[in-house]
């Protein structure tokens, strides 16, 4: 299979370098899914050899016009996935910008991994959670908001924020909290020091809601049952709280992991639900995939 994907790679670059963008999505789609068969067919080390061999190739250099592939592989801000990364995949916040700076070729490019599952499902996550929170705010008044892994929020928009009576966001990522608390001033802004840690001066403080919309994707079982447990501990009885976490399968595992450098943990229903018995004893707890099949959000409510 490694040999059999390394021959298809001068097409894929003639393919991808070209002006006709339905020729160029077809090239991309064809080296997604062939990527997507090899991960999931290749032992390990099989796989990180034909990664090692993609990246030395033509093929490297043009993906990276492509400016979400590009953000994601160098990592500017220290780490993978972060809140640029996400508003360039959902086309949202300093997006267009970026596009318009890029050469056309590029642009084809971002055109063509817009249409794959990996974008669609990162669309699709932040019009569930922010249907998940608009139900929150309607359901108390002046209710409270605890999010973990904020990046710059696009699930809450800046003209639903006056609902919430508190909204504290937590993230390692201090641009992105800058950026965050510009757009919503009312937003309490806390770094993150540790992935499955929270800050000592929440202690003692409890939220109506919590909300973590990624770092269970990187953080492995015994640090993710630790997270939630700490959520769990900041709920008042009766709170809700959301979890999301790429699928094991997702269709553009290869592709990320080859081209993006964005290696996550992934996690079926059963997954998550075992994290959510182990969060807090009592809590009522359910699993479901978002329309693409991509992720898998756990909702959880405090009981007693």
């Amino acid at each position: 299979m490694l040999d059999e994907v390394l021959s298809l790679v001068a097409g894929w670059s003639e393919g991808l370098a070209c002006a006709d963008g339905a020729r160029v999505t077809a090239a991309f789609d064809g080296l997604a899914d062939a990527l997507h068969r090899a991960r999931e067919g290749l032992a390990p080390h099989a796989w990180d050899e034909l990664v090692l061999s993609l990246r030395s190739s033509e093929l490297l250099p043009i993906l990276l016009q492509d400016p979400l592939t590009r953000w994601s592989y160098h990592r500017p801000h220290g780490h993978p996935g972060d809140a640029v990364l996400i508003d360039l995949a959902t086309a949202q916040g300093d997006a267009a910008r970026r596009l318009r700076e890029t050469p056309a070729r590029g642009r084809r490019i971002y055109a063509a991994l817009q249409s794959r599952p990996l974008c669609a499902a990162l669309r699709h996550r932040q019009r569930i959670a922010e249907g998940f929170l608009q139900g929150i705010a309607g359901s108390c008044s002046a209710p409270s908001l605890l999010v973990v892994g904020a990046g710059h929020l696009r699930e809450l928009p800046a003209d639903a924020a006056h609902c919430w009576g508190r909204i504290v966001a937590l993230d390692h990522d201090g641009a992105a909290l800058d950026a965050l608390a510009a757009r919503l001033p009312q937003v309490e802004p806390m770094r993150l020091t540790a992935r499955d840690g929270l800050p000592a001066r929440l202690e003692g403080q409890v939220f109506d809601a919590a909300y973590a919309p990624g770092p269970c994707d990187y953080l492995a079982e015994a640090a993710a049952r630790r997270l939630l447990a700490r959520l769990a501990v900041h709920l008042r009885s009766g709170g809700r709280l959301m979890v999301c976490n790429f699928s094991p399968e997702t269709a553009d595992r290869g592709y990320r992991e080859a081209f993006m450098d964005w290696k996550l943990i992934g996690r079926d229903e059963d997954d998550m639900m075992r994290l959510a018995a182990h969060a807090h004893p009592g809590c009522a707890a359910r699993a479901w995939r978002e329309p693409s099949g991509q992720v898998v959000f756990l909702e959880m409510s405090k009981q007693g």
